[in-house]
Parts: C-alpha cells; sequence; structure tokens
C-alpha cells in the first residue's frame, strides 16, 4: 500500500511543482496522523501550505488498482468540506497566475463550496486566470447549476475526458461511440457544424498571454477533489492530426471560456478555441501500471506550457508526456523532477 496526499487539484499542483513551477496550495485536513502527513509531504514537495485544521478524521480516498491498471476509489471525505471562506488568503491568489480546482468543490451546500466560490470572486477581481477540472460526468449533473453560475462568468480553461464532456452538452453515444443524433430546437441550429479557415502557425497559438516576466510571484493553485470518469471511443477520426473543425458535441463549452481541453486517454488530447483546434497523439506506453493521476499530470503539463507561453499544441505534449511517464509507475504521483521539458521534447 502506497500513502500520499490525493485528491485531482493536488495531484495536479505536485506535477506542476515537479516542472519547476511554484505551488502553492489552500484546504482543509484534519487533526489525525493523516492530515499531518498530508501537510508534510506538501511542503516536502516545495509546495507552500495554507492548510486549515479541523478536529475531526481528514479525508481518505481507497484507490484500488487491478492488474490491467485500471482504478476505482472508495471515498471518505472526513472535514474536508469545512473550508471556511474566511479562511481563503486573498493575497495569494491576487497574486498568482492561476486558480486551479474542481467541481468537486461544487458538490453540495457545504463551507468548501461557499469557499470555492469566494475564491474565484477574489481571481476574477485581481484578473487571476481559472482553471476548473470537470471532475466525474456523474458530478456534473449534480452541481449543474453551480457549474452554470461560474461559466456565466465566464472561465479561462476547461479540462474535461471524453464522457464529462459529453454529459456537461447533454449529447449521448451508442455502444459503437458514435453519438446519438439529437432534436435540435429552432434556438440550437446555431449548433450545427462549422468549418474555419486553414490553421496559422501553431507556434502563434498562445491564447492566454504568459506572465513568466511578471515581477510578482506566481503559483499553479489546487484544492482537494476528484475522479476521472473512463474514456470512450474517440469521436475523432483524425485524432492524431491538427484540425480547423470544431465538433458541433462540444462546441457549446465555447461559449462560457477561451480553451477547452479535452483527454482522449490512449488517443492524447486536443485543445479547443472559438476557431481553432489541435489535437497531438499521446505517447506509447508499453506497460500500463496504474492510470491514477493520469489526467491530473496532464493537466499539470498542459499549465506549464501556457505559464511558459508554449504553443497550444506543446503544451498538451507536455501534458501527455507528464502522463504517459505517470501510468507507468505505481501512484498518482511522481517523484522526478524535470526543468525545461519544452527543450526535451
Amino acid at each position: 500500500m502506497l500513502k500520499s496526499p490525493g485528491g485531482s487539484p493536488t495531484n495536479t499542483i505536485f506535477g506542476a511543482s515537479n516542472l519547476g513551477l511554484r505551488c502553492a496550495y489552500i484546504g482543509c485536513v484534519g487533526n489525525d496522523e493523516n492530515g499531518y502527513d498530508y501537510i508534510n509531504a506538501l511542503r516536502a514537495n516545495d509546495i507552500d501550505t495554507y492548510v486549515s485544521i479541523k478536529k475531526g478524521p481528514s479525508a481518505v480516498c481507497y484507490t484500488f488498482i487491478t492488474p490491467d491498471g485500471q482504478r476505482s476509489f472508495g471515498l471518505d471525505f472526513g472535514v474536508t468540506k469545512q473550508l471556511e471562506p474566511y479562511e481563503i488568503l486573498h493575497s495569494l491568489i491576487e497574486e498568482s497566475f492561476l486558480l486551479h480546482f474542481s467541481a468537486y468543490e461544487f458538490r453540495g451546500d457545504v463551507p468548501t463550496t461557499a469557499a470555492t466560490k469566494h475564491a474565484l470572486k477574489i481571481a476574477r477581481e485581481s484578473g487571476t486566470r481559472i482553471s476548473i477540472d470537470m471532475g466525474d460526468s456523474w458530478l456534473i449533473d449534480q452541481t449543474r447549476e453551480s457549474l452554470m453560475e461560474l461559466f456565466n462568468e465566464g472561465v479561462d480553461i476547461v479540462f474535461a475526458n471524453e464522457c464529462e464532456a459529453d454529459a456537461f452538452c447533454g449529447v449521448k453515444r451508442d455502444e459503437n461511440g458514435k453519438y446519438i443524433p439529437q432534436r435540435m430546437s429552432p434556438t440550437s441550429k446555431s449548433m450545427s457544424r462549422q468549418t474555419f479557415p486553414p490553421l496559422q502557425s501553431p507556434a502563434s497559438e498562445a491564447v492566454l498571454p504568459p506572465i513568466a516576466q511578471s515581477p510578482t510571484p506566481e503559483f499553479a493553485m489546487g484544492t482537494l477533489a476528484s475522479q476521472q470518469c473512463s474514456t470512450q471511443a474517440c469521436p475523432l477520426s483524425h485524432a492524431a492530426q491538427v484540425s480547423s473543425e470544431i465538433p458541433p458535441e462540444w462546441a457549446q463549452f465555447l461559449k462560457y471560456t477561451k480553451i477547452l481541453v479535452v483527454k482522449l486517454g490512449a488517443n492524447g488530447s486536443l485543445a479547443m478555441t472559438k476557431n481553432k483546434m489541435f489535437i497531438v497523439p499521446s505517447y506509447k506506453v508499453d506497460n500500463v501500471l496504474d492510470t491514477n493521476g493520469a489526467g491530473d499530470n496532464f493537466q499539470a503539463g498542459f499549465l506549464y506550457g501556457l505559464y511558459r507561453g508554449l504553443s497550444l499544441p506543446m503544451s498538451l505534449k507536455c501534458g501527455n508526456f507528464i502522463a504517459s511517464k505517470i501510468i507507468n509507475q505505481r501512484g498518482a504521483q511522481s517523484k522526478v523532477q524535470i526543468s525545461g521539458i519544452e527543450y526535451l521534447l
């Protein structure tokens, strides 16, 4: 058995810290051995900790790995949902490059939901970028009202896998992975397939301006939470190519976000903006030991790329590379630190 700090955003900031970014964590643990181990492990990985310690048990996620590398979870939230809005450090968010969290923080009428919304308010007022991991397909319907409140105010980056993207957009597939045609209302005709002009050079695709030269500290920040849904068959037959065709099934995301990133599992990943889409293939992995944390570490690589001002295709490539390494080991976090990963790829 391996024990380590968990939660999707926590895995993401572990990966980002290993890539050389300065990272911080805001969250809540219990006053037990697991809670203190959690804090110590974050600090040992050079992650600044702003953690509230509550009376009671820390959250524990039991992750079971099958011989083929797949995983399932048993989860006890403990006191982790007791983070209060007044415990959010304003200056930390104001000086950050990015505030990252997951849809799990919106689940239920609990203090952590209010604290997350408070953090988002600070981020918007200070110009800090916002990214969300959609968490899990079943979670989306449970949190849809809060998610739509968030999305209507705008999000810089949305991370999802295929089934999460489908769940948010309300589309379904048949047993062969093909989309089932939806009855279109008169107001939804704009969702028909659109083709855009040929792509420009990928090197010009830094959608979010980098702030690597900023005089203020930058952090990639995360909170506790999430699981990843198993991906279905990829709807894109050209998954190893760059395309200017936006899939209508997912296009509605682009009403709310500057960048949609979809994790395609063995097929790689894609990033969509208002009128362009980049699809980058995965790295081949011969021996998959544990898929836990693959998507989280992909996010670390992608966010690293954006922070460094890399193109979207190169940011996807960084994410794919880190994900390929994490599934080749036991556990959701790597202990390997890499400096200047873009020069290695």
